[in-house]
């Protein structure tokens, strides 16, 4: 190898391929991590948030269906967990997120109500209330929102929302189908009317001419 070949090697070093990422592929990357993020966290916490709020309607339905069998055997409602406790024989377990108030009722013998209120970390859904009777679940007095709601809670409509504007629905329902049967008795009415109205023409008429003819004869035998 001559001197000025070795020269040029050590100038000129052959270069080495090299491996990784550019930077427009770094960027796609993170933009889609980010989409998946932003479409992904908000259904993991309302899962997370629903599985809290089942805790309480498990717990509700436990008090509901042991109100009931107090009630057959005392005549009327306990008025305290331990005096439900005392009938049942064993403790209910009791919700570790909520907080739960003390039976009410105006009149023992038909009624109670109770009501749970979420007490910590809510994922961004607040200190919402599950309220309960001895007809189930009472949308009324419950601010649950409707994502949380896994089963249908007893006797009573889940939601409040559903429970109003289904009732709302249907009364709609139903007046604008009264309406609507109203509107077409109506027309039918009228129809019957236009038929026996042309009916008293058409006779009218057909006696005219039954007169007038009558008259033509009468004149010819004259």
């Amino acid at each position: 190898m001559k001197i000025s070949e070795i020269v040029m090697i050590q100038i000129n070093p052959p270069r080495r391929s090299q491996s990784g990422f550019s930077l427009v592929e770094l960027t796609i990357v993170v933009v889609i991590l980010g989409v998946i993020a932003m479409i992904g966290v908000p259904k993991y916490r309302t899962v997370v948030e629903r599985a809290m709020a089942s805790e309480a309607l498990v717990f509700m339905h436990q008090v509901e269906a042991q109100q009931a069998g107090f009630q057959a055997w005392k005549g009327h409602y306990a008025k305290s967990f331990s005096e439900l406790n005392g009938f049942s024989g064993s403790g209910l377990s009791r919700p570790r997120h909520f907080t739960i108030s003390d039976f009410t009722s105006f009149n023992w013998e038909t009624k109670w109500s109770l009501r749970l209120t979420r007490q910590g970390a809510s994922s961004g859904f607040g200190a919402y209330t599950v309220s309960w009777d001895q007809d189930g679940f009472n949308p009324a007095r419950s601010s649950i929102p409707t994502s949380l709601k896994p089963d249908g809670g007893g006797s009573a409509p889940i939601s409040k929302g559903s429970g109003s504007n289904g009732s709302g629905g249907s009364d709609g329902k139903g007046e604008n189908s009264g309406s609507g049967n109203k509107s077409e008795d109506e027309k039918g009415k009228g129809k019957a009317e236009k038929k026996d109205k042309d009916d008293k023409d058409k006779g009218k008429s057909k006696k005219k001419n039954d007169d007038k003819n009558k008259g033509k004869k009468k004149g010819k035998g004259d």
